[in-house]
């Protein structure tokens, strides 16, 4: 059960997968970490992508994903990733 969901908002499946390209199929989608990551990085180079001034988990957010940029794949990625495919899918307009 998902509590606290926008009236009208649907669950989308997502596997991430090491190369290729984005496609759909049974029911979800899959999606290379590259892409993912790659808007990431883009929206936060352009100045896109902020975090409110007392957002909750605000410095946790800004310290993993500065251990990302600088490191690469790190075991402690959640919240990167989250925001990650959230970017991916604003871009895409799917």
């Amino acid at each position: 059960c998902l509590r606290g969901t926008a009236a009208g908002a649907k669950v989308v499946g997502v596997v991430l997968r090491g190369g290729g390209h984005a496609s759909r199929g049974a029911g979800r989608w899959n999606v290379p970490r590259g892409e993912v990551v790659g808007v990431l990085r883009l929206m936060m180079e352009k100045g896109d992508l902020t975090a409110a001034q007392g957002m909750r988990g605000r410095e946790e957010l800004q310290d993993e994903l500065g251990a990302f940029l600088e490191r690469g794949k790190e075991s402690r990625d959640d919240l990167v990733m989250a925001l990650g495919l959230a970017c991916w899918w604003g871009r895409r307009g799917v």
